[in-house]
């Protein structure tokens, strides 16, 4: 099920029921108009498509292992699907919910580990896509995972790119210049222009959850994440790499937000 909710009188507004099997990893996507809602069915290999306003099903993609979490691009024509199982992420038409092209590292980099906390990430012009490999065998103490850069278009695999241990939440700088990812005890930073010069910044105050997130000022300046091992928010100066800040908060944070465009 999913469930529309009036965030002004907060109200339940309307319940969506599907066949299918949702879980952690089957976050809503929506398309940039807001017409049209996709949501995977991770227990049953499916990604289903739906009207926002009615909740009538368009239709399926099937044949994939576990589904789970969906990048659409901003023409909202195609959707990058990551298959949890595979290990791989699906490039699917959004119209036709039709398998254009697939990202398959496994073939060169048999220890590729994608989990519902990676999703894939596009730069500016969209020309180009990121998502981060959790690499199987790798444990709490590793140095290094990889991140595939590949074509959004063809599933060319462009570059493997070093980052550090366990890679998850990943966004692109607002300034157009870099990816950034979290991790267990590690912040990765991948070059937009040179991928291959990525480098790792590690840090001391703690660990994040798997689902913790990055916000990033407007202008690129700070880094905001929750460390939910030692109850602390930091602030990270981007430029520097350096933790210029940090304030206790609740048990075990786990997202930042932002709100009315001031850091809370």
């Amino acid at each position: 099920k999913i469930f529309l909710i009036d965030t002004l009188d907060l109200v339940l507004k309307a319940t969506y029921t599907f066949d299918g099997s949702f879980g952690f990893g089957s976050l809503l996507t929506i398309s940039p108009d807001g017409t049209k809602g996709y949501v995977s069915s991770t227990g049953t290999g499916v990604v289903i498509k739906f009207d926002m306003a009615t909740g009538n099903e368009l239709g399926r993609l099937t044949n994939m292992q576990a589904p789970a979490q969906i990048t659409i691009t901003k023409d909202g024509n195609t959707l990058l699907i990551v298959d949890s199982a595979a290990n791989a992420v699906v490039i699917a038409d959004a119209s036709n919910m039709t398998v254009k092209a697939r990202v398959s590292p496994l073939t060169d980099y048999p220890a590729a580990s994608f989990t519902i906390f990676n999703k894939v990430v596009l730069n500016a012009d969209e020309t180009k896509g990121v998502i981060g490999s959790q690499d199987s065998g790798s444990t709490a103490g590793c140095e290094v995972n990889a991140a595939f850069v590949f074509n959004p278009v063809t599933g060319e695999i462009l570059e493997t790119a070093a980052v550090g241990c366990t890679p998850g939440y990943t966004t692109f700088l607002p300034t157009g210049t870099y990816w950034f990812i979290l991790g267990q005890g590690n912040i990765s930073q991948i070059p937009s222009w040179a991928p291959e010069t990525s480098y790792v910044n590690k840090y001391g105050l703690g660990l994040p959850l798997g689902s913790a997130n990055v916000l990033i000022t407007p202008d690129a300046r700070y880094a905001y994440y929750a460390l939910a091992s030692s109850d602390v928010v930091v602030q990270q100066d981007i430029g520097t790499r350096a933790i210029v800040g940090s304030f206790l908060v609740g048990d075990n944070p786990n997202k930042v937000v932002d709100q009315a465009s001031s850091l809370a």
